[in-house]
């Protein structure tokens, strides 16, 4: 997002050339990235002026200005925003979503840059982890909506958006404000079984992963195993391009040194030539 913003910012002074090669470059860099569905930019206005999802002549760009990722990157709000899990108007996929401010060096607001991960993806990992007979793995955001569950639960208000908790927790959480980790032992009312739960906080971003196993000694074990095998993965689900960025980043930054360079050796060149002439000369570019 950091990479795209700062280029989509580079492209919006140099011209229109520099800017489809930028997207042709995000189509590209997102066919080898399995975690992004796709990418899109969202102009000063709200105005969805680029999506990898669709072709550049598809005429339908909504305005997303009331997005509340839009808004916090307009109000100034700096870093990673996530939102989510939502249904994103270009595709009826629950996805959650990733943002960036994008702006100028002076600070001036550009856009944001947005990445949408499908939520079918991040719960696609969690069966991989055995919890034996009646094990539950749940992702939820910061305040508790439900992002993916293993096994899913059936009917119109028990999927992704579910906000519904058990007591149990949210009177922990009352009781003891501020702790990233929560364990308790409680009968689901979704299913009638009894689990033995445990809560975890991500550090790195606004989100809860929940184990739950039949309360017994040796399910218990496998939630608490299961629960650090999984909080580290999906973390980096998250945060997977740190490394890839910074190569991106320096790319960057030497090749804009480089064309900086070359400018002013051919302003260098050119203020040679023209003060040894001894007549006058002009010169004017497209835009004079």
């Amino acid at each position: 997002l950091l990479s795209v913003g700062f280029r989509y910012a580079h492209a919006t002074r140099v011209g229109d050339a520099e800017l489809q090669q930028l997207l042709a470059e995000v189509r590209h860099d997102l066919a080898i990235n399995p975690f992004i569905k796709r990418i899109g930019i969202v102009d000063r206005d709200g105005v969805n002026f680029f999506n990898s999802g669709f072709a550049d002549t598809n005429p339908s760009r909504p305005n997303l200005r009331d997005r509340a990722y839009f808004q916090r990157a307009a109000a100034g709000e700096k870093g990673t925003i996530f939102d989510g899990p939502l249904q994103p108007r270009l595709s009826p996929e629950w996805s959650l979503i990733m943002a960036r401010r994008i702006e100028r060096a002076d600070g001036e607001f550009l856009g944001v840059v947005v990445a949408t991960l499908p939520v079918e993806s991040i719960g696609a990992v969690f069966p991989r982890v055995d919890l034996g007979p009646g094990g539950v793995i749940n992702l939820r955001t910061a305040d508790l909506v439900q992002v993916a569950r293993v096994p899913s639960l059936k009917g119109a208000h028990a999927g992704v958006g579910r906000r519904k908790v058990a007591p149990a927790l949210l009177d922990l959480m009352r009781d003891q404000p501020g702790l990233d980790r929560y364990e308790y032992r409680a009968v689901a009312p979704s299913d009638g079984i009894e689990r033995r739960y445990a809560y975890q906080k991500f550090r790195r971003a606004p989100f809860w992963m929940t184990v739950g196993s039949p309360a017994d000694g040796a399910a218990w074990q496998r939630t608490a195993l299961a629960l650090a095998l999984l909080v580290a993965p999906v973390t980096a689900f998250f945060f997977w391009g740190a490394s890839r960025l910074a190569r991106e980043n320096q790319r960057l930054e030497e090749g804009i040194a480089e064309r900086t360079e070359q400018l002013a050796q051919r302003g260098a060149f050119l203020r040679g030539l023209t003060d040894a002439l001894p007549s006058m000369i002009a010169f004017w570019d497209m835009r004079s």
